[in-house]
């Protein structure tokens, strides 16, 4: 559920006003999704190879396929599950751009490293921190020395506005800003509808009121949340039989996870953002050494280095032969690979880039296990 909101500041947004917020900068372009903004910013650049670690969300591939450019596939440490600069330096490709993906709340360890190669080669460095905010490595904040960096508003991410995304500049782009007002912003009905299921996590997507179905079934009941009222809603999902029936019929008249037309994000979710920004109090790696010690879990020893600080609610690691989560299953504490199962370089099977070494990330896709620690 969202983590940095109270009702409170659900009647905040509400009241407001649907006009730009004096606080947002021009260094700041606001999107309907995450994906958008990574389209905005590629097709924009106008190049043609971007370099990504395989062990990656198949939106980022779409985004990449979408804007017209061709995506090189590289592997990961499986320190911080994050690109090996190895692996950058040793690729043979022309790569005009790098994602670097920084995994649950993890800065790249290389981070100085990888910006400076890429500085020196000019390739240009998008951050992706969907998954990251706040977090550094020798006092240098993720997003701090890419070029742009890409953030994430959906619903489980550090930040959410139900479905909304970012693009932060390094420094103000009239040219950016110009074509980013050109673009329609969401309509008024879309805007009003997320902040209502946002509002039904908030009610409903909690510890005493949990139950399976809510998660398994999340697509139909946000749907839903459309028509029905809260109430109405958490009594059908209830019915596993009614949410198996149902669920298969709306997927086949809804393709919920097609690419929809890169649009500005309605203000009233922006300033949703805002204040959850103004609301941020970190998951400070504290949790994540308290959960360490309790279950004897091992984590790389460059990981619990001073000078990296990690503001997440999972901890990341690999277990191996799956005890530890038979662990926490018997505690009743839900852990497992709650995103990429498959690692980019199987699904985009084109051959050549399928060939390059990607041993690491489809080890990490297999074995990785992310444990909340709230």
């Amino acid at each position: 559920m969202p983590k940095y909101l109270s009702l409170k500041d659900f009647q905040k947004v509400n009241s407001l006003e649907n006009t730009f917020s004096k606080e947002i900068s021009k260094k700041e372009l606001y999107f309907n999704s995450g994906r958008n903004a990574l389209i905005f910013i590629l097709k924009s650049l106008k190049l043609k190879n971007v370099a990504l670690q395989s062990f990656n969300c198949k939106a980022v591939l779409d985004a990449i396929l979408a804007s017209n450019y061709t995506p090189i596939f590289l592997d990961i440490k499986l320190t911080d599950f994050s690109l090996d600069l190895k692996e950058l330096t040793a690729c043979k490709a022309n790569i005009d751009v790098l994602l670097l993906t920084h995994y649950q709340g993890i800065p790249n360890i290389q981070y100085k490293e990888i910006i400076n190669y890429c500085n020196e080669n000019n390739i240009i460095v998008i951050d992706d921190i969907a998954q990251t905010f706040g977090s550094s490595i020798g006092g240098v904040q993720v997003g701090e020395l890419a070029n742009y960096s890409i953030y994430s508003f959906a619903i489980d991410k550090p930040f959410t506005s139900y479905e909304g995304g970012a693009l932060v500049l390094k420094e103000n782009n009239n040219n950016l800003w110009n074509e980013y007002m050109k673009l329609k912003q969401e309509s008024r009905h879309k805007e009003r509808n997320d902040i209502k299921r946002i509002y039904f996590y908030m009610k409903y997507y909690s510890e005493n009121l949990y139950f399976e179905n809510l998660n398994s079934y999340r697509k139909v009941w946000e749907f839903l949340i459309v028509f029905l009222s809260a109430n109405q809603i958490y009594s059908l999902l209830k019915n596993q039989l009614f949410c198996k029936i149902f669920c298969k019929i709306l997927y086949k008249l809804f393709k919920f996870d097609r690419l929809k037309p890169v649009k500005r994000l309605g203000m009233k979710k922006v300033e949703l953002i805002h204040l959850q920004k103004k609301n941020f109090k970190s998951t400070i790696f504290n949790s994540h050494l308290d959960l360490i010690q309790k279950y004897n879990i091992q984590i790389s020893p460059e990981i619990l280095k001073k000078e990296i600080v990690i503001y997440w609610n999972r901890l990341s690691v690999l277990d191996l032969d799956g005890k530890l989560q038979k662990e926490l299953e018997k505690k009743n504490i839900e852990s497992g690979n709650f995103n990429w199962p498959f690692t980019l370089n199987k699904i985009y099977s084109r051959s050549g880039f399928k060939k390059l070494g990607n041993k690491n990330s489809e080890f990490a896709s297999k074995n990785i296990l992310n444990i909340p620690c709230w």
